[in-house]
């Protein structure tokens, strides 16, 4: 009887180590054939092995990590938007609240780990402290991988992510950012660029509306309309207004009053001419979901010469109608 016992003993254990070896040989051959873009979702050292998940099986609820210096810093969630439906998960924390856990330095790249695999990333510093948010973007130097740049001070680091089935999520968390001088600027105070505002001589755009009617409209603003009326208005991806500053400004950033600003989030790239015909891109921008009043959007290496600026719109997450209470270009 105990022969018997033993004989089946081992037939289960020769059955399991079977098991193991197709396992392991269906994991390496995965390893083996995944694209290089699967950086976006799989952890980044060893220390992290242990915690990789079947991306089929993640939480339907994004979570995201700083990772600096082969460090892992927890990000809180800001923004959700999922069916169209904006929602703020937790408000920023702001540096007079708290101290920053983390000090970047200028320069060094920074990426992003996240539980679930995202389809576009945005990174940026930004600024909640002052009357007007404002935001400085990073540079992307792969497609989950930003240098550090822009002013020093404590900020907020923030990622923008958009995830499968028209899923999106901010994320943020106070840093201390160090560069080779010392003390704080604001985020809008570059010391090479006066902060005033241009007139605008001129406006096109992609709906040919009457251009006298948006230049006035756009030089005597709009922020202060409480009824979210906008002052320009255009429906589809591709979608563009341009302005024409009369003569070559130094052009340090955008002042952009969404309506709704609050409830949708718009994506838009920002472009510049001294011609009106050949175009140089200043980088991606998107509103911040914060506030439906101002946010004022950085460009990177300001100021910029040029005489055009024009925005176009690759889409919001409530389908492709962009309204613009305000806009206006600051410089010198």
């Amino acid at each position: 009887m105990r022969k018997g016992v033993e004989i089946s003993y081992l037939k289960e254990v020769k059955a399991a180590k079977s098991i193991k070896v197709i396992v392991l040989s269906v994991v390496i051959v995965f390893a083996i054939s995944a694209p290089s873009t699967s950086l976006l979702f799989h952890p980044v050292n060893a220390l992290h092995v242990s915690h990789m998940q079947d991306p089929n099986q993640v939480s339907t609820t994004p979570t995201a990590r700083l990772v600096y210096n082969n460090r892992e810093f927890i990000m809180s969630p800001f923004i959700s938007v999922q069916g169209g439906q904006l929602n703020k998960v937790q408000l920023p924390t702001l540096p007079g609240d708290n101290n920053a856990s983390l000090t970047l330095q200028t320069g060094k790249p920074i990426s992003f780990h996240f539980n679930k695999r995202p389809t576009k990333v945005d990174a940026f510093i930004i600024d909640y402290d002052g009357d007007v948010p404002s935001l400085h973007p990073l540079t992307q130097t792969s497609p989950n991988t930003f240098q550090v740049s822009g002013p020093i001070g404590l900020w907020e680091i923030e990622v923008h992510a958009i995830f499968p089935k028209n899923q999106y999520m901010s994320f943020t968390t106070l840093a201390n950012v160090k560069g080779n001088s010392f003390g704080t600027q604001s985020l809008g105070s570059n010391p090479s660029c006066t902060q005033d505002k241009l007139k605008i001589a001129g406006v096109t755009d992609s709906n040919t509306n009457n251009s006298n009617i948006l230049t006035t409209a756009l030089n005597n603003g709009n922020d202060t309309n409480v009824s979210q009326t906008p002052t320009w208005s255009a429906t589809g991806k591709g979608s563009w207004i341009q302005v024409d500053l009369g003569q070559q400004k130094a052009i340090c950033n955008l002042d952009i009053s969404f309506a709704n600003g609050d409830k949708v989030i718009n994506f838009f790239t920002i472009q510049t001419s001294t011609d009106g015909v050949h175009y140089v891109p200043q980088g991606t921008a998107q509103n911040t979901g914060m506030v439906s009043g101002r946010e004022q959007f950085n460009l990177q290496n300001s100021p910029i010469t040029a005489r055009f600026v024009k925005l176009v719109f690759q889409g919001n997450m409530q389908g492709d109608t962009y309204n613009i209470k305000q806009l206006t270009v600051n410089g010198s």
